[in-house]
């Protein structure tokens, strides 16, 4: 996979709360980390049935972004309760997408 399959993916789903935030993401909120840098969503992925689905671990949750993990939410089921990823056909490029995406908004 590329920075052509990349924009496709990031394309399609543009109706995603999470690609949303990534597009508009200069009026959402981050995450300040004690190291200086900042987060806006950690992302994971996982299996569900036959798919494989990438999700955010960092939500927006009532205007605040919160770390699922450490508030002991459960990111990926969260996720599915709101429509909150995006599904792949192999683990690879579940894997692939959550290593890259940052890319294709020119940030790392």
């Amino acid at each position: 996979m590329g920075q052509q399959e990349l924009s496709e993916i990031i394309q399609g789903n543009q109706n995603i709360p999470f690609i949303q935030r990534l597009i508009n993401r200069y009026i959402y909120p981050v995450i300040n980390n004690p190291e200086g840098t900042q987060s806006s969503h950690k992302m994971m992925w996982g299996q569900v049935n036959d798919k494989y689905i990438v999700f955010p671990s960092i939500e927006l949750v009532n205007g605040k972004l919160t770390d699922m993990l450490k508030a002991g939410i459960d990111p990926m089921e969260q996720a599915l309760q709101n429509k909150n990823f995006i599904e792949f056909d192999s683990p690879n490029e579940a894997e692939w997408f959550t290593k890259n995406y940052k890319k294709y908004f020119g940030v790392e």
